[in-house]
C-alpha cells in the first residue's frame, strides 16, 4: 500500500490570535519608542526662554533739512541693565537734548560711515555730560535717511 500523503496541520485559533497580538504588541511598542524619543530631543534642543530686559530705549524720529540736504533719523539709547528705571525716567529729557544736538550736525556728516560713526560718540558725551551721568553706554541707529533737495 502506499502511504497517503501526511495532512497538513491546520492551525488553530488559538495560534493564530497568539501571532496577531505579537505583531500588536511590537508594534504598540515602536509607537512608544518613537514617541518616547521625539519628546526627549524636543525637550532637549528647545531655545530656553530668554528674559527680554530692556535696556535701551528709541527716542521719536526726527527730520531736518540744511545746506539742501535733509536727514531723517531715530536713535536708540542704550544704558545698563541695572539703569532700566533711571532710562524711562529722562526719556524726554533725552529727546530734548537729541534735538538740540542734531541741529548743530551738518547733515554731509552723515554720508560717510566715520562721520555716522562720530556723530553716534558725539549723542552718547552730550546725553551724558548734560545729564551729569555716564549711564549711556551707546547710540544706535534705529532709523537713519539722508536725501539731497532738488532745485527744479
Amino acid at each position: 500500500m502506499a502511504k497517503a500523503a501526511p495532512k497538513p496541520e491546520k492551525k488553530s485559533a488559538k495560534n493564530a490570535d497568539k501571532t496577531d497580538k505579537f505583531a500588536l504588541y511590537v508594534a504598540v511598542f515602536v509607537v512608544l519608542v518613537l514617541v518616547a524619543g521625539l519628546g526627549v530631543y524636543f525637550f532637549t534642543h528647545t531655545k530656553t526662554k530668554i528674559e527680554n530686559k530692556q535696556n535701551y530705549v528709541a527716542l521719536p524720529q526726527l527730520a531736518y533739512t540744511d545746506s539742501g540736504q535733509t536727514v531723517r533719523m531715530q536713535v536708540m539709547v542704550q544704558v545698563a541693565e541695572k539703569d532700566q528705571e533711571w532710562l524711562k525716567k529722562n526719556r524726554l529729557a533725552l529727546n530734548e537734548i537729541f534735538k538740540i544736538t542734531i541741529e548743530d550736525i551738518d547733515p554731509v556728516t552723515f554720508r560717510t560711515n566715520e562721520g555716522r560713526v562720530a556723530v553716534q560718540e558725539k549723542l552718547k558725551e552730550e546725553f551724558n555730560s548734560k545729564m551729569h551721568t555716564d549711564k549711556v553706554e551707546a547710540v544706535l541707529y534705529n532709523d537713519l535717511l539722508i536725501q539731497n533737495e532738488v532745485e527744479k
